[in-house]
């Protein structure tokens, strides 16, 4: 049903003129005073300015296709994810032309730029994308000018569209404000561990060394995994399925994010079996083989969890002497870039596959301070990450909130006052 005063159309219907595809030239690699786009300039939050190379000085294609302030850019050809994502480029860097792979779009003026954006973006524009995408390949796909100008528009009156794109925009303000508050977190993590790793803590006031996997207090103790470790077992191949009343089963996608309850799977074993693969409170996890360098060799500490936990095949499980040594800071300690290349070293290649077998994981060197330092570190970093964990699911919440508001005031479930000096409100 179309809302009162709304009208249904097509993109094609409502252009300023035809859709054009830009230009990609051979760019130098240093800076021209001109720009071109590439593929990422257009994300899910719009137009990434960053995104950006240098553009050859004096090609007549590269003026040909510059862009104006409010040209809307839509991606042409990408993963099925991203084909289709839309941007607005605002004047920044200038002058800056877009690529091959980027479809301009300058719609009449009985449609608002950030309301087209806004519907472009939305859950129902990425589902049509999705759909119309086409290709045969497993990881680009394309989209072009007859399936963008089909792109189904439910305008309502101009004025209404511009106090839609300011609700949904003043949303989108927050989502960015949340986001740089995750990304400075990262950064600090990553500077904290490097600092601690380096030099401890420091109301201890170390004198520090270099070692073979980095800078470290001369007091830390040079040393293997294997040295800490008082078992190493390999998981082996486990039927799972659906059925929640059996025993759940760590598996690679559960280490890779870190996310333990999240798809998980579930699987009914012979006591025996049960014992093998049972986890433990401080059990460390490792990636042991997969199709991505990326993923071998990462880790979890399993933590104190209700019930019976298992592990699947792909994994190894290292129990460490809780007497000598924190699993918190050995997981921690995996993190840092020397100690990662040292587990790097011992990972082969075989079928396709990255393989690291117990060997290496034993091999890998770290350095390792007394057990209340090592406390200390991984009580620091562990409140960090909490907060890290809250501001994420924050910044999740938003963008969840935004999704369904743009799907209530874009469909016209949820009327914008086009008058008043409020947000959207209910029309009853």
């Amino acid at each position: 049903m179309t809302p009162e005063g709304w009208s249904r159309s097509t993109l094609g219907q409502n252009l300023r003129e035809p859709i054009r595809n830009g230009y990609s030239p051979n760019c130098p690699t240093l800076p021209t005073g001109k720009w071109i786009a590439h593929l990422g300039a257009v994300t899910e939050n719009g137009f990434n300015r960053l995104a950006v190379k240098p553009a050859p000085p004096h090609d007549p294609r590269v003026d040909a296709s510059r862009l104006v302030v409010g040209d809307l850019l839509v991606s042409r050809s990408n993963t099925r994810e991203r084909v289709g994502l839309a941007g607005i480029y605002r004047g920044a860097p200038a002058p800056c032309s877009y690529p091959d792979l980027l479809m301009r779009v300058r719609p009449s003026g009985e449609v608002d730029s950030e309301f087209l954006l806004h519907a472009l973006l939305s859950r129902r524009g990425r589902d049509y994308f999705h759909k119309v995408a086409r290709g045969t390949s497993g990881s680009m796909v394309k989209i072009d000018r007859a399936l963008l100008e089909s792109f189904p528009l439910l305008l309502p009156p101009l004025v209404e569209q511009r106090r839609i794109a300011e609700a949904l925009s003043a949303v989108d303000e927050v989502i960015g404000k949340a986001a740089v508050v995750v990304q400075q977190l990262v950064i600090a993590r990553r500077s904290l561990l490097r600092r601690l790793l380096a030099s401890g803590m420091p109301s201890r006031r170390h004198r520090c060394r270099q070692t073979e996997v980095g800078p470290a207090p001369e007091s830390w103790t040079e040393t293997t995994l294997g040295e800490l470790a008082s078992d190493v077992t390999y998981g082996t191949s486990v039927k799972c399925d659906g059925d929640s009343s059996a025993l759940p089963v760590l598996r690679i996608p559960n280490v890779v994010s870190g996310q333990l309850t999240t798809d998980l799977k579930y699987a009914r074993l012979r006591d025996a079996d049960v014992e093998q693969l049972r986890l433990s409170d401080g059990d460390l996890l490792f990636v042991r083989t997969n199709g991505n360098p990326d993923y071998v060799g990462r880790s979890i500490v399993f933590p104190r969890m209700p019930g019976t936990w298992l592990f699947a095949s792909y994994l190894i499980r290292v129990r460490v002497s809780r007497a000598k040594v924190d699993p918190r800071f050995v997981h921690i300690a995996l993190q840092e870039p020397g100690v990662r290349r040292t587990m790097e070293k011992a990972i082969r290649t075989s079928a396709g596959n990255y393989n690291l077998n117990s060997v290496g994981i034993r091999a890998t060197r770290l350095n390792l301070p007394s057990l209340p330092e090592q406390m200390e570190i991984a009580d620091g970093i562990e409140a960090l990450d909490a907060r890290l964990r809250r501001e994420i699911k924050y910044s999740l919440g938003l963008r969840s909130l935004k999704s369904s508001l743009a799907e209530a005031v874009l469909s016209g479930q949820l009327r914008v006052d086009p008058h008043a000096n409020h947000g959207p409100e209910q029309k009853l």
